[in-house]
């Protein structure tokens, strides 16, 4: 005969594990989607970079308790277009975008810099290809313009003052007004991971 005790044993066991497997802490892409809590975001510059949009964007990501480190070339203080100084955090020599939820590039000259140096492209291809949300104001956008992001839309000198948002990637030309950009970003970041990349097949191998 059929034995109730062990059929309702194992219905409450199911009834359990169901509970387990919806539980929100296991896995990943339940991650609460409006909170960037605890997130890290790498802020790519070098000399001539814009201090306005590096403050606005750093105490941003503060106030929502996320945390930004300043990656450059080499040690050393590295000096706004306007004079001001900031020291980084790491080198490229020993850290990878692997190391990050998320990527920043503020506007200014830097962006020459920065486009010559095969690491920093390297870095914005990365962090793209493991489908992490970068964000880029002013003359940055240029500069992702450089990457391996096919297909992807990004702000244009026409456009202004509107904030581009496509798979994760955000941009903005005229920076002079960060208030969306910042609200996009942040959308983009509690995200987490972006496979829509994957889907439309814009990730390079």
């Amino acid at each position: 005969g059929v034995d109730y005790d062990v059929l309702d044993q194992l219905k409450e066991e199911w009834k359990n594990k169901k509970k387990v497997d919806k539980s929100p802490a296991l896995s990943m892409e339940n991650t609460k989607k409006d909170s960037i809590k605890t997130r890290k975001i790498a802020i790519l510059l070098e000399d001539g970079f814009n201090h306005k949009e590096l403050m606005e964007i750093q105490e941003f990501l503060k106030s929502e308790g996320a945390k930004s480190e300043i990656i450059s070339k080499m040690f050393g203080m590295r000096k706004s277009a306007d004079g001001k100084e900031v020291k980084p955090d790491k080198i490229h020599l020993t850290t990878a975008s692997i190391m990050y939820d998320g990527l920043y590039i503020p506007g200014g000259k830097h962006i020459d810099a920065l486009r010559k140096q095969g690491d920093v492209i390297h870095f914005i291809n990365e962090a793209f290809k493991h489908c992490k949300p970068i964000g880029a104001s002013g003359e940055a956008v240029e500069l992702l313009g450089m990457s391996q992001m096919a297909g992807v839309k990004i702000a244009s000198k026409e456009e202004g003052n509107k904030v581009k948002t496509d798979v994760g990637v955000v941009t903005l030309t005229d920076a002079s007004n960060l208030v969306d950009f910042k609200e996009e970003f942040k959308k983009a970041i509690a995200q987490h991971r972006h496979w829509m990349r994957e889907e439309k097949e814009m990730v390079p191998a």
